[in-house]
């Protein structure tokens, strides 16, 4: 007997909308596959720029819903709920673009600064936490 291992995609809340999303509306796979591949990347700008596809697609998967009613190809009160669903997604995926821009923008590493009274160069404060450490994450 084989026990499933979780993968990290499986925790987001973004995925599980995704999951069902997908189920009232088939146009949202794409939705699903990418926020699985952006909790898989390692680089902060790396996830960033696949959640934004994800969300991108979200819009889409909700424009084809808004074809499809007013084509009168689907049930109106349905895929008002799928949109409902589609708006949630939004939201949360640009929750987890937001999450990366300060670490995506900020420089990793300090710049020297020369003290023109003393000519010494400084690095800067060895006890700040530079973004994207541990401890960040650990509160976020």
């Amino acid at each position: 007997m084989t026990q499933k291992i979780a993968l990290p995609h499986e925790r987001l809340l973004a995925y599980q909308v995704a999951l069902e999303l997908l189920r009232q509306v088939q146009e949202a796979r794409s939705v699903c596959l990418n926020i699985a591949e952006g909790v898989g990347r390692v680089g902060a700008g790396d996830k960033k720029r696949v959640y934004g596809i994800a969300r991108g697609e979200c819009c889409e998967a909700a424009a084809a819903l808004d074809v499809a009613i007013a084509g009168n190809e689907c049930d109106a009160i349905e895929s008002r709920a799928a949109r409902d669903t589609a708006g949630r997604l939004y939201a949360l995926l640009t929750g987890l673009m937001r999450r990366y821009d300060s670490e995506t923008f900020r420089p990793k590493t300090s710049h020297p600064t020369v003290d023109r009274n003393t000519n010494e160069t400084e690095i800067g404060d060895d006890n700040e936490p530079e973004f994207g450490s541990e401890q960040e994450h650990e509160t976020g």
